[in-house]
């Protein structure tokens, strides 16, 4: 017998049927064969084999599946007979009956087998009936009565009752929460293609960082927030945050996404916070940094999972390398603007003025990146007025130094700046 924990105390209760003995019948509800003369050998009834659902006990009523046992084989002179006859009516209980021991009979009769209905017990020479099967509910059944299986030569069942529970685990192909969901420490999210294998992992890991994984196990995304025992929240108002084992708050994304919003682990890798209007934050893995398109507080450009372009909280914008065993960073650059927490302040792709900049105003052209008003923290003071399709990017990743280069063109630009 097995049992398996389920949700609000009920139990997946599976019990697997015992075969018969010589004479003595199997667990769960195999009768005893009957002999006449000491000595003589009948073959007991198998056991039933069954699954329960149950809350506070573990009766026959609660079964839900019975797959019923054989009937024990008779001996007459010796010469077993099959166990498991289907040709007599059942008991009215699970518990098979058992032989019949007439003593002006020779024959040794076998018991009957368990089931939803227990099977007769055999006559004098005779193997017993098998248990009845039976699926659906108890108060719905649909029995079936089963021969059972004795071997031919000392009128016992062959084995124990066997039980196989097979299911199909669905491929989880993106994962999505909504609001008020914890992600605790040392817990990991994994999400597959079609096939089955895995994409992504999001882990909470015990060093305090937050890190989505590729299939590779290589950090492609990280919060950078290494504070043992931290863990992570998707909040009421729809903001993805990290605390401390206390509860103080050490990193958290920028644009709440509302009561009603969502945050989702994409097949790209990508951590998006979406609502009714759409997407209000996403990790930007494997992107540029394009015209018109806004690195928002604590957002990141990751290349390749090795560096970070991470525009922090607290203002200031800095460039990372990414530790591939356990996601942590090294500073490379930083703008040096920090000190202005909640204060919003992004950096922007500036088309029509030739640079990027680290502002907070809230009236940028989504299409070219034009800033109007707000406070300019940083700037990488270039005037170009002739950028078509500017780019801020890092060098190839073949280069292995993280450099960060503002492009006047996605396509064979030219370098017009870079961080070192």
């Amino acid at each position: 017998m097995a049992s398996n924990g389920s949700d609000s105390g009920r139990y997946l209760q599976v019990n697997v049927g015992g075969k018969g003995g010589t004479n003595a019948g199997g667990w769960n509800g195999g009768a005893a064969g009957r002999y006449p003369n000491a000595g003589a050998t009948s073959g007991g009834g198998g056991g039933a084999s069954d699954v329960r659902v149950t809350e506070n006990g573990s009766a026959p009523q609660h079964r839900l599946i019975t797959a019923g046992g054989g009937g024990g084989g008779g001996n007459a002179w010796h010469n077993g007979l099959d166990g498991g006859r289907t040709d007599g009516a059942q008991t009215t209980t699970p518990d098979g009956g058992a032989g019949d021991n007439s003593p002006s009979e020779d024959g040794y009769a076998g018991g009957g087998g368990g089931g939803y209905l227990g099977g007769r017990g055999g006559l004098a020479g005779y193997g017993g009936d098998g248990g009845t099967s039976q699926a659906g509910t108890p108060e719905a059944p649909g029995g079936i009565a089963l021969s059972g299986s004795a071997t031919n030569t000392s009128g016992l069942n062959s084995g124990d009752g066997k039980v196989e529970i097979r299911y199909t685990i669905p491929h989880i192909t993106s994962f999505t929460w909504a609001n008020s969901k914890r992600l605790n420490n040392g817990d990991t999210y994994t999400i597959k293609d079609g096939g089955g294998n895995d994409t992504y992992h999001l882990a909470m890991q015990g060093d305090g960082n937050l890190v989505t994984y590729n299939s590779a196990w290589q950090p492609v995304w990280a919060s950078g927030t290494n504070t043992a025992r931290a863990y992570a929240e998707f909040t009421a108002d729809g903001v993805l945050e990290v605390h401390k084992p206390n509860g103080d708050l050490i990193w958290k994304s920028a644009n709440p996404g509302g009561t009603s919003s969502t945050l989702t682990l994409a097949t790209d890798g990508n951590l998006n916070i979406n609502n009714a209007s759409g997407n209000r934050w996403k990790t930007l893995i494997g992107e540029r940094l394009y015209k018109g398109i806004a690195l928002e507080p604590n957002q990141a450009v990751s290349i390749n999972g090795g560096y970070h372009l991470v525009m922090q909280y607290d203002g200031n914008l800095v460039d990372y390398q990414v530790n591939t065993t356990n996601g942590n960073f090294t500073a490379l650059w930083a703008s040096n603007t920090s000190g202005h927490d909640g204060q919003g302040y992004k950096l922007i792709i500036d088309q029509p003025n030739g640079r990027a900049v680290i502002n907070n105003s809230t009236n940028v052209n989504t299409t070219t990146g034009l800033v109007t008003g707000g406070t300019t923290l940083w700037s990488s003071n270039t005037t170009r007025t002739d950028l078509t399709n500017p780019v801020l990017n890092f060098q190839p990743a073949n280069n292995g130094n993280g450099r960060l280069v503002f492009y006047t063109n996605v396509t064979n630009g030219t370098d017009i700046w870079h961080n070192w």
